[in-house]
């Protein structure tokens, strides 16, 4: 039997659980875009109400912490359905990199030398902040400290500047920390909500998400030289592939559930071409996507939507695993083996970075990936974890709360 979920986050400590899955599906009320790109600023409508009644299949709805949001639709439910088979994963190791017993660690990224991860806690806080820590190490600074909520914090090539989303005026938009001198710039002023940016290689342009005035999302390019917007059509959490030369992104289906799948799209001087999809399924959503260094892989989150029910203001779905899949659609398989796993990203040195709390509670754990994600399949018991000493343990089931 389907179910209708609707949750109101009222809470800033819930921003982070909310936001860290940055949508599962898209909106019901989603319109059709066009292949290539679309015009530079879009249409203004009035924001299309939620009907009083749904369709069998339910469209949770969720209030992030900022005032005036809008209904942000997170994925259609359908507890009733059957979860897909799983599949193997290759031999790799499990490593602690965050170890707060207070709040949650997410939103990880590594910068271009394999040094530094920053990420969003709500360690000091109800509201997520900014992190900066060595890869190695467990000191943490301190790099945002305001009222506001901070997210999805993205390095710059060089290192030298951090890209994130905060809701510091009332609504989210996008945001540029300068690590040397010490000063941020607004760089979205959108009324509409935008989030989930991404460098190019250059460092001269983010990708990022915008929320249309029909609910739908968009994928957008901002220049950082004369701030210049172009629209590219649909999409949500757009990694730029090193190469500079695709964007990454999920996208919903417009259809029965709108489950989000994996596409990319090839983007030649701004502008884009035709979407490809990489991966997709009938009874989960694919989310979050993330490429390797050498643009051979995307790893993304899968959450079935058996592990969608559930509610409250701190509401996170009860189980998301991580996959790698070849760009181009083939050989995809699984790294983690239940939990909530969430934000994938890889160090320069093929390392994959994500949050879990296969422990109770949500810090950032790192894998090791021992050359192409092919041969060598062993069952899940077959991951162990470092603890630093020569000790070491299966890492069997990533378990959940």
């Amino acid at each position: 039997m389907h179910t209708r979920l609707l949750q109101r986050v009222c809470k800033p400590a819930a921003v982070g659980s909310v936001l860290l899955l940055v949508l599962l599906t898209g909106c019901q009320t989603m319109t059709r875009h066009a292949a290539v790109s679309a015009p530079a600023e879009p249409a203004h409508h009035q924001p299309v109400e939620p009907p009083a009644d749904q369709a069998p299949i339910a469209h949770p709805v969720v209030h992030t912490a900022s005032a005036g949001d809008p209904d942000l639709m997170l994925f259609g439910s359908d507890p009733g359905r059957q979860m897909a088979g799983s599949q193997p994963r290759p031999v790799a190791s499990l490593q602690q990199q965050t170890f707060t017993e207070v709040g949650r660690d997410f939103d990880p990224d590594i910068d271009s030398a394999g040094k530094q991860v920053v990420f969003a806690s709500t360690r000091h806080c109800e509201r997520p902040n900014l992190y900066l820590q060595s890869t190695k190490g467990r000191a943490v600074t301190q790099l945002t400290n305001d009222p506001a909520s901070e997210i999805q914090p993205r390095f710059s090539p060089d290192g030298k500047k951090i890209a994130f989303a905060s809701d510091r005026t009332g609504q989210w938009d996008i945001y540029v920390l300068d690590l040397e001198n010490r000063t941020t710039l607004q760089v979205t002023h959108n009324e509409s909500h935008e989030l989930a940016p991404s460098w190019s290689p250059d460092g001269k342009w983010l990708a990022y998400s915008r929320l249309s005035p029909t609910g739908a999302w968009e994928l957008w390019l901002v220049s950082l030289d004369d701030a210049a917007q172009r629209c590219l059509g649909p999409g949500l959490l757009p990694p730029w592939s090193p190469d500079g030369g695709e964007l990454a992104f999920q996208r919903p289906r417009e259809r029965d559930g709108m489950l989000f799948g994996i596409w990319t799209v090839k983007i030649d001087h701004g502008e884009p071409s035709w979407p490809t999809e990489i991966a997709a399924e009938p009874d989960a959503a694919l989310i979050c996507p993330a490429w390797s260094p050498d643009g051979s892989q995307i790893a993304f989150c899968r959450v079935p939507v058996g592990g969608m029910s559930g509610g409250g203001a701190t509401f996170r779905p009860s189980r998301a695993d991580i996959y790698i899949i070849d760009a181009e659609g083939t050989s995809r398989m699984r790294l983690t083996d239940g939990g909530a796993n969430f934000g994938p990203c890889w160090s320069s040195e093929g390392r994959l970075f994500f949050s879990t709390d296969r422990d109770g509670r949500e810090r950032i754990r790192s894998l090791r990936i021992a050359g192409p994600v092919k041969p060598n399949l062993v069952h899940a018991a077959a991951m162990h974890e470092e603890t630093g000493t020569s000790e070491s343990a299966h890492a069997g089931r990533l378990s959940g709360r």
